[in-house]
């Protein structure tokens, strides 16, 4: 036939050849992703005839976890913003066995770019990335970025050993490659982070997932820990056997530091470095909770300076602030390790003696009464309005059932009634209040 074949009989002769292509899989999808056409080589790759397939959306192609995680929604939306989108991962058959294929997707518009659907190839690369795999475990194909690597890199037997690493691994280990060729990773590793990642590598080694990260502390030098973040793949072989580890060590100590900067500074107060309230109150409910499990001694205190208003008001904010700050710091000095001390307000603090009897718990209210004393020696104002400070205690063993919330009720109901007398004192909360 010497005339050019158009229109209709083009896309039937078209929608036949792809119909027909067993190589690879070629289907079409509406905007919402539903299946509208399937081809030979889809129903091959992925065991779908098209009445059982069509009209049903392409996330039953994907893994379960990766459909939780939104990814074929999100390579919808990727190709439809930018036109295509292509990737490689984990698929799954109708039969729920997974092959390895790399797949594009196409958006599909009409002449003034409205979005009619999409247009999907995918091909069965299942072979070539096990060959691909066995290829890169070669010492000869992947010395240079193995070695040369910015990156710790490490590989490590079955057995758990060492049996490759790269110089920037070394660096952050502190050793040379003779000193730790046949050790364990366990041997550089803090005893308290032994067991991190082990969940996430049996995942991956009974062939949930093909990696894993964690982070851990690697000795660096005795006594010297860095933070590092590891990246854990299992190579196989091309029947899925486990060959070997390969791991990927970044060294985050930079990284862990400044978050733990951030935390303080969301756990702190920025005058005085003391906890916050909130944090106040989580460390009060973790005491509480033990005191509920094992009754065991304890007190609360809550403090409010008298007369602080008006020093700030006569003096001002910066010295107002100035004298919290130094009045938080010899509080500090009055409670032990095992204790909390918190600004909860303005001119108000909060402590938590952990263990405290009732003549230690005297004996620390009487020190924070002083801890004000001394910075407050010279009258304000009018000449007769000082600061002092008011404390009200409670206590946990009081013979009571009380929570939290209650025991901090009544330390506050104790301030009430000292800074009522008078201030300058503590007040120790009971059914008839005596005060010191």
């Amino acid at each position: 036939m010497n005339e050019l074949i158009e229109g209709s009989d083009r896309l039937e002769m078209l929608s036949l050849l792809v119909a027909r292509i067993v190589d690879y899989a070629i289907f079409m999808l509406d905007t919402d992703g539903n299946v509208v056409t399937w081809n030979a080589g889809s129903r091959i790759f992925k065991g779908y005839t098209s009445e059982e397939i069509i009209g049903r959306h392409l996330s039953v192609l994907y893994l379960p976890e990766d459909v939780a995680a939104g990814k074929p929604e999100r390579h919808l939306a990727i190709a439809a913003e930018m036109g295509h989108v292509e990737s490689e991962g984990w698929r799954v058959r109708r039969d729920g066995t997974r092959f390895w294929a790399s797949a594009v997707i196409t958006a599909v518009r009409d002449a003034d770019g409205t979005l009619r659907g999409f247009g999907k190839v995918t091909r069965d690369l299942t072979e070539r990335r096990a060959a691909d795999l066995a290829l890169r475990a070669n010492e000869e194909l992947f010395r240079c970025c193995f070695d040369d690597a910015r990156m710790g890199m490490v590989i490590i037997g079955l057995d758990g050993r060492l049996e490759r690493i790269n110089k920037a691994l070394c660096e952050i280990l502190g050793k040379p490659q003779e000193q730790l060729i046949g050790t364990t990773q366990s041997d550089h590793t803090h005893p308290e982070d032994v067991d991190a990642g082990l969940a996430a590598r049996q995942a991956v080694f009974r062939g949930h997932f093909a990696s894993c990260t964690y982070e851990k502390r690697y000795m660096h030098s005795p006594g010297t820990w860095v933070w590092v973040a590891v990246h854990l793949t299992l190579i196989r072989d091309a029947e899925g056997r486990p060959l070997r580890w390969i791991a990927q060590v970044q060294d985050i100590t930079e990284r862990r530091s400044y978050e733990r900067r951030l935390q303080h500074m969301a756990d702190h107060d920025p005058l005085t470095g003391l906890l916050n309230r909130r944090s106040f109150e989580r460390a009060y409910d973790r005491h509480a909770a033990r005191t509920d499990e094992h009754p065991r001694p304890g007190s609360a205190l809550m403090i409010d300076l008298d007369n602080f208003k008006y020093f700030n008001d006569s003096q001002g904010h910066k010295a107002g602030d100035g004298l919290i700050a130094r009045i938080a710091n010899g509080f500090t000095s009055c409670i032990g390790d095992g204790d909390a001390l918190a600004r909860v307000g303005g001119d108000e603090f909060a402590v938590l003696l952990a263990d405290a009897d009732e003549r230690q718990t005297r004996s620390v209210a009487e020190a924070l009464l002083n801890v004000v004393r001394c910075e407050t020696m010279l009258p304000i104002v009018d000449g007769t309005k000082r600061v002092s400070a008011s404390i009200g205690i409670a206590r946990f063993d009081d013979g009571e059932a009380l929570t939290a919330e209650d025991i901090m009720h009544n330390a506050d109901l104790a301030m009430y009634e000292a800074k009522a007398a008078g201030g300058d004192r503590w007040s120790r909360y009971a059914p008839s209040t005596s005060s010191g």
